[in-house]
């Protein structure tokens, strides 16, 4: 909120100004200025008789006690229970302490296998903020120290063991930071926050690990680049099963887990289960990659039923069965490929885990999205109404709301920006500073200035512009496609004064009408034109003149005993065998000609531009001999072969003139054994 100077009255008093579902505007009047801020909707009176803790002009937001800056909350030594210190440091230290105790199990040449106290201080970090991070390192340097003397390590050698920790754990947290956006975003809830706990396990370790060698060699005279690998596979495997651990009570409360129940729940839950006492039954037996293919299903299963909370539990349980197979079976000898393997299958875990959340979240916000824009339209609406009473300075302020989640940009008469709020920034990528001054139009493509040129004709004229979708530019260029409306910003005598304009992000609704426009032209299975596309494509051509010289051919493919391969094979089969064929069909015509499936095992292809007969006739050649090359599927191979008809369009001739006489070609083909091409 940006205070408006020149305003003196004497005593504080807020109102509200427009009130909804949801949200809540209040209009704010305080000594030395006004304002109006966005609060949340309550649907009771706001009043309050202090003054608001900022001075005219500043521009600043209400002071908060505890500023969210993403780095976590929880205070060490809070004022009013300081005991609560003493507890975490106590818990961190039996956290860390008892899983570095654990390393015997899990050794392979003086480095550990799966190294998880590393998690314990990533999650304490991102728990708790900056400034108590010191008492994280205090704690876990002592757990360090603790836990490697059980093992006969000296203390020195122990403490720069710790030092190396500590630099793993806190150059993992900037870089899954970084990654995911932010800290709070860290975690299995988007793939994003799953790609950055995935992607730091692998790089941070990496780094940290030419350190650790070191002190490898130093304490057990390994060799270097053992040590080196060793401590990055055992740390970054150690991150990628513990860090989600770590963040999982926090997490639990967005996954879709705690939404999940009935049938789905009992049948994917039970049905994991099962499969991991399969698992550890394998496990205990001695057969240790039965155990963990086993685990790896089970992991899946969880994940697609689960979300972040299955993905996690399914990594501990998977690298416990893995571990124990390992020691009852060959040792640790395969160590660095079970681990290799392990990564690479819990990262796609984590990716399925974060796809389930996001793809609930999303489908639930789709079937919201139309009763949310039109509450949103009334909103904004009202918005206006109350905005065209209110002296210049007012309207203006009310129309860059500042906690709106939409961009709203109030501009002058000559559509010159003059506020820019943070919605605004985040949509479009540009500051505030940097967009003041600047025309409106710089926003737009050149059709949406046309759009927006038409609304803002509308309101001179006295009428109500209607909301439209634009595409506006973002600061790196590229195009975000929008719901605009554009308002009129008039005096409390009703003269023109500017114009407010108010987008919102439409591309998810954008991109869903795409796909299914995309559904509509084109055939699911093969990704070809579909038949209705093929022929709408085929009467332009013949309706449209040609060039002399120009021929319009066309092919008519069909698979040669197609049906004996859906008898013997089943349509599964038919279904890839049409699906490689399509492909290479598509590969051996040239740029701008159309491949359309029009049935079951036809394919139509559209060859614009032809000077002969005899060119469409080695195009046919190119694809008969392309699509008679064996196609290799689960380890059978198939022959497959075609039989195609080509012709030339004579001038006037109708679409089933032409398609019956290729049509007639391709049976021609057939009746010669197949696997030819007929010219007619």
């Amino acid at each position: 909120m940006v205070p408006i100077p020149g305003k003196q009255p004497a005593a504080s008093t807020y109102w509200a100004l427009i009130k909804s579902e949801r949200l809540v505007l209040l209009k704010v009047r305080w000594p030395g200025g006004y304002g109006v801020v966005e609060t949340a909707a309550d649907h009771t009176p706001v009043r309050r008789d202090a003054a608001l803790p900022w001075q005219e002009g500043s521009g600043s937001q209400l002071p908060a006690t505890d500023v969210d800056d993403g780095w976590g909350q929880a205070v060490f030594w809070p004022r009013g229970a300081r005991w609560r210190g003493g507890i975490w440091l106590a818990a961190i230290f039996c956290a860390y302490a008892g899983v570095a105790l654990l390393y015997p199990f899990t050794e392979t040449g003086g480095v550990a296998l799966l190294w998880m106290p590393n998690a314990v201080l990533v999650t304490a970090l991102l728990r708790f903020r900056p400034r108590d991070w010191p008492y994280v390192y205090a704690v876990g340097l002592l757990a360090e120290v603790v836990a490697d003397l059980t093992y006969n390590v000296a203390p020195h050698q122990a403490l720069y063991f710790g030092f190396v920790n500590a630099i793993e754990a806190t150059l993992f947290v900037l870089c899954a930071a970084l990654i995911a956006g932010g800290p709070r975003n860290i975690g299995l809830l988007t793939v994003r926050g799953a790609l950055a706990v995935v992607l730091a396990s692998v790089i941070v370790p990496a780094l940290t690990g030419a350190l650790g060698a070191i002190g490898s060699v130093w304490t057990f005279d390994s060799d270097y680049f053992t040590a080196w690998r060793n401590w990055w596979f055992g740390d970054s495997l150690g991150l990628l099963v513990g860090v989600p651990i770590g963040l999982l009570l926090r997490d639990a409360i967005g996954s879709v887990a705690r939404r999940r129940s009935g049938p789905l729940t009992l049948g994917g839950g039970g049905a994991a289960a099962l499969i991991f006492v399969a698992s550890a039954t394998l496990a205990v037996s001695g057969n240790a990659w039965g155990a963990q293919q086993t685990a790896l299903a089970a992991a899946a299963l969880l994940a697609l039923t689960f979300g972040a909370v299955g993905a996690s539990t399914a990594t501990v349980l998977t690298a416990t069965v893995t571990l124990i197979g390992l020691a009852r079976d060959e040792g640790f000898a395969t160590a660095a490929q079970e681990q290799a393997l392990l990564f690479v299958v819990f990262a796609a875990v984590y990716v399925i885990a974060a796809a389930t959340e996001s793809t609930d979240r999303t489908m639930g916000q789709l079937l919201c999205a139309r009763q949310d824009l039109e509450h949103t339209n009334r909103s904004l609406i009202a918005l206006h109404a109350e905005l065209e009473v209110v002296e210049q300075a007012e309207a203006r302020l009310a129309a860059v709301v500042q906690s709106s989640d939409d961009a709203i940009i109030s501009m002058t008469t000559d559509c010159v920006i003059q506020t820019w709020n943070p919605g605004a920034g985040l949509l479009l990528g540009n500051t505030e500073a940097r967009m003041v001054g600047q025309p409106m139009q710089s926003l737009m493509t050149a059709q949406s200035q046309t759009l927006f040129a038409k609304a803002l004709q509308e309101i001179r004229c006295g009428e109500r512009a209607e909301r439209h979708d634009a595409q506006w530019l973002r600061a790196d260029q590229t195009l975000v496609d929008v719901a605009v409306n554009v308002f009129a910003l008039r005096a409390a005598g009703g003269d023109l004064i500017g114009y407010s304009a108010i987008a919102r992000d439409i591309t998810k609704r954008i991109q869903a009408q795409r796909q299914l426009e995309r559904l509509a032209h084109f055939d699911k299975l093969t990704g070809l034109t579909n038949r209705g596309e093929t022929i709408s494509r085929l009467e332009s051509a013949l309706a449209n003149p040609r060039a002399p010289g120009a021929e319009l051919g066309v092919l008519f493919c069909d698979v040669d005993r197609f049906k004996a391969v859906n008898d013997t094979w089943g349509h599964n089969v038919g279904d890839v065998v049409l699906s490689t064929l399509a492909d290479r069909i598509r590969r051996s015509v040239r740029h701008g000609d159309t491949v359309g499936r029009t049935g079951g095992d036809e394919i139509l292809v559209l060859l614009p531009g032809l000077h002969s007969l005899e060119e469409a006739d080695q195009i046919a050649e190119k694809i008969r001999y392309s699509a008679a090359e064996p196609i290799h599927h689960c380890g059978n191979t198939f022959h497959v072969t075609l039989s195609i008809g080509a012709t030339i369009a004579v001038p006037g001739e109708s679409v089933l003139a032409m398609t019956a006489r290729a049509d007639e070609a391709m049976y021609q083909a057939k009746r010669a054994g197949g696997n030819s091409v007929t010219c007619i």
